[in-house]
């Protein structure tokens, strides 16, 4: 990927900046920059003898550990390899895009109305990523770059049950280098974990925030009766605007993206979304190729366990997943009955709905088989069920 070509000249840029580091602390920046030829040929140090401020030092100070960690290819595994929030900007600010759509309404009276959303170069070829109810319903979407440079795209495919979508631009005749954003593993990320959000909320073009993971394995509506596995919780401060714009970890991964606000006013109190980036990159790269995805499906509906639910059945502890009713049409129909309760998948636990839409929705695919572990009268049964397509809503 191009972003690899950043990294020439990484390990000389560290020596140089490392040794002026270590002879600012002793006192001699000014023979320093001298002996590098950094002021030129013919001037004497003490000509360009320069102080640096406390300011100054910490900065270059960040900026040797950010080519460190760049030489090293660094990933969220190592706290080591931890970027500072501006470095992580500079290097996802050339990706990150604005999306401006116009949309006609029909009826007696035509009105056009516009919107504000972001995106993110996803390949060199111009695929954008961004949010289905971004680009939804769209008669013209045009991609302002980093450069200011503006230009039309056009819809490839979009999945509204994980609020997805995959736009492109014409990458010929662009001004612009097409940088684009490498992903991480959502499933590495854990509670507290720090992240950065950049986008356009408001239509403030490239802003960044920064917060922690408030929780994972969140469940979200899609706006539909199908609800999206995996989320993100996040404290990171996102607003409308920022809508289908990369959440990075502080390796400078995408580890999800934005995609909603809890709020009742309408701008952030402290609860934002992000679509994981492990459903991410299996939903992006079937709309590329088939411009549609296909969700597994096991075709039961319930609700989760609760305190009564566990006392009447005789259950240690509440958990589980209550089967109200099972699709007739479904995978699990004959395997699965009405008023069993599913208390682990393929031998892990289930809590509730959430657990399991993660596991076949970010793991597994239709065709694949999963074992159920579940109570039914007073007894623990197993069986295996082969995940089917999940019909449209």
């Amino acid at each position: 990927m191009k972003r690899q070509g950043d990294k020439k000249g990484v390990g000389s840029s560290v020596l140089v900046i490392s040794i002026v580091l270590a002879l600012i602390a002793g006192g001699v920046i000014g023979v320093v920059f001298s002996n590098l030829g950094l002021f030129g040929s013919g001037s004497s140090p003490s000509e360009n003898f320069s102080t640096v401020t406390v300011a100054e030092f910490k900065k270059l100070k960040r900026r040797v550990s950010f080519l460190e960690n760049l030489s090293m290819n660094a990933t969220v595994s190592g706290t080591d390899n931890l970027w500072p929030v501006d470095e992580i900007y500079r290097f996802a600010e050339n990706s990150v895009v604005k999306i401006k759509v116009t949309k006609t309404s029909e009826g007696f009276f035509e009105r056009t109305q516009t919107g504000v959303g972001s995106g993110f170069v996803y390949n060199d070829s111009g695929h954008i990523v961004t949010n289905q109810h971004v680009v939804e319903g769209a008669d013209e979407i045009l991609v302002k770059f980093y450069n200011g440079e503006t230009v039309k795209a056009e819809a490839v495919g979009s999945d509204p049950y994980s609020d997805l979508a995959v736009i492109k631009v014409n990458s010929t005749n662009l001004d612009c280098e097409l940088t684009p954003l490498n992903f991480g593993e959502s499933s590495a990320l854990e509670t507290g974990d720090r992240v950065v959000a950049v986008g356009n909320p408001f239509g403030l073009e490239g802003t960044t925030t920064f917060g922690i993971v408030s929780q994972t394995g969140r469940v979200l509506s899609s706006g539909t009766r199908y609800l999206i596995p995996g989320v993100i919780q996040i404290d990171a401060p996102i607003n409308p605007g920022n809508s289908g714009g990369p959440l990075l970890d502080l390796s400078g991964k995408v580890v999800g993206i934005t995609t909603a606000i809890q709020s009742q006013t309408g701008t952030f109190s402290g609860i934002g979304y992000a679509v994981p980036s492990d459903l991410v990159k299996r939903v992006v790269q079937s709309l590329i190729e088939e411009g549609e995805y296909e969700h597994s499906w096991l075709g039961i509906s319930g609700k989760n366990v609760t305190y009564d639910i566990a006392l009447n059945r005789n259950l240690e502890r509440v958990r589980g997943f209550f089967v109200k009713a099972v699709s007739q049409d479904g995978p699990s129909v004959g395997k699965v009955k009405e008023d069993d309760i599913i208390l682990k998948i393929d031998g892990k636990e289930v809590m509730g709905i959430g657990d399991i839409l993660s596991y076949i929705g970010l793991r597994k695919s239709p065709g694949d088989k999963v074992s159920l572990q579940i109570l039914r009268d007073g007894e623990k049964t197993t069986v295996t069920v082969e995940l089917g397509v999940r019909p449209s809503a």
